[in-house]
């Protein structure tokens, strides 16, 4: 019913259904569309790849020289791509048994890539990060199709629009833009400066 739809959940009735170990801090997590897994990203170079069911991780290694910020999928959940505090973007299995990077590129130079997002119909990636720049990349092979530039603060976030035309992108500063994705201009600029704090 709606009425069940929109109530308003009670913290006191959640809890801890597993706990998990690493052994550095985590700055990143994801589940990803299956359900199978949860990727994590800590203060290292690899990723950690959870596996629900029973606890397992699996390191995925070799992609990236530096902390692992942000995750995004394929629509059918077989390809993870991780993005570093390196700059780089790069490609996996999702569900390998001994991951290897598939491809890896220089997404954002050596700046640090602060948010990802793939389109409602899984085609795009959307890229963010410190050099103020939003890129969308081909899912399938990597291609960048467009660069989308206007802030003036460090990027941290992205998001599709569930129609998949426009995309969304938030900066340190509070300041918000809405983007056409086929076309790469920006649509509006939104002032969340309100919101806005250093920390």
């Amino acid at each position: 019913s709606m009425k069940t739809f929109f109530e308003t959940p009670d913290p006191k009735a959640a809890w801890v259904s597993a706990q998990w170990q690493h052994d550095r801090p985590l700055i990143s997590c994801r589940f990803e569309p299956t359900g199978q897994y949860v990727f994590c990203g800590s203060e290292d170079a690899v990723a950690e790849r959870f596996r629900l069911s029973d606890g397992v991780k699996t390191v995925f290694s070799g992609g990236h020289t530096t902390w692992i910020a942000a995750f995004a999928f394929s629509s059918d959940g077989a390809t993870v791509v991780t993005g570093g505090c390196d700059g780089k973007l790069t490609w996996w299995a999702a569900a390998a048994e001994t991951p290897q990077p598939i491809r890896s590129i220089a997404a954002h130079g050596t700046q640090w890539i602060r948010a990802l997002a793939t389109s409602p119909d899984g085609t795009i990636l959307a890229s963010a990060g410190n050099d103020h720049k939003v890129r969308l990349w081909n899912m399938a092979d990597g291609t960048l199709l467009k660069e989308l530039s206007g802030h003036e603060k460090h990027v941290y976030t992205v998001a599709f629009h569930p129609n998949g035309q426009s995309l969304f992108s938030g900066d340190l500063g509070g300041a918000i833009r809405q983007w056409d994705v086929a076309a790469g201009t920006e649509l509006k600029k939104f002032d969340a400066a309100a919101l806005y704090s250093y920390n």
